[in-house]
């Protein structure tokens, strides 16, 4: 097996390991909780789940989708997302934001949010990028990406992740 350079920040290594498409199958479940954040998040029950230290990665069963997220501490949000945006262009080939930053507030929990479009592999990949403020002050960086060509098949799953963030009771 030939050995890859490894990404050189944490957020890298997580979208890396979402824009790959190979996660292994650890847990499967409805609703998630990250402690240290206190926010759930609701998971399809088909969908494979790999969770490790503050990440949780979310694939489809046909792997051509996925939400990554990333619990990190309180920052200013707008500095996260150029991070995450710098990080990306090293994974993702043409990678171009298709919108402005959108702040909004779901579920009670504020966030911003920005398209994107790229290529993973040769195949053309929508993103989503979000950076949610939680209630421990910490932040939870999410990424959605899916596959164009399997864009509307899994469009309603990725809003439901995507938008499923909420304090924990």
């Amino acid at each position: 097996m030939p050995s890859r350079a490894r990404p050189r920040s944490r957020t890298a290594r997580i979208i890396a390991l979402a824009a790959g498409g190979l996660v292994a199958t650890t847990a499967l479940g409805k609703t998630r909780t990250h402690e240290d954040a206190r926010v759930t998040i609701e998971v399809p029950d088909e969908w494979r789940v790999q969770s490790r230290d503050n990440s949780l990665t979310v694939t489809s069963p046909d792997e051509t989708a996925a939400v990554t997220t990333l619990v990190i501490p309180g920052r200013p949000w707008r500095e996260v997302l150029a991070g995450l945006e710098r990080d990306l262009e090293r994974q993702i080939q043409n990678l171009k934001m298709t919108g402005e930053a959108r702040e909004a507030t779901v579920n009670r929990l504020p966030r911003l949010e920005r398209p994107a479009r790229g290529t993973v592999g040769g195949r053309s990949v929508h993103l989503r990028l979000l950076v949610l403020k939680t209630p421990t002050g910490r932040l939870l960086v999410m990424v959605g990406l899916v596959a164009e060509d399997r864009r509307a098949a899994h469009e309603a799953l990725l809003e439901r992740i995507l938008g499923s963030p909420a304090p924990a009771a």
